[in-house]
């Protein structure tokens, strides 16, 4: 609860802008290297087998 209430500690403010931005830039670092790794899109998976 104390989190959400964060008008009375500017900290959690600043700790759940953190986090959301970490996150954000794990995501798009994954996203891009999954463009990096296969520019075509993948052809065959390992898990179904035609």
């Amino acid at each position: 609860m104390t989190m959400i209430s964060s008008a009375a500690n500017p900290s959690n403010t600043q700790l759940v802008a953190q986090m959301i931005q970490t996150s954000l830039s794990i995501m798009v670092g994954l996203f891009a290297s999954s463009f990096v790794i296969y520019p075509q899109g993948k052809k065959h998976s390992a898990l179904i087998t035609v």
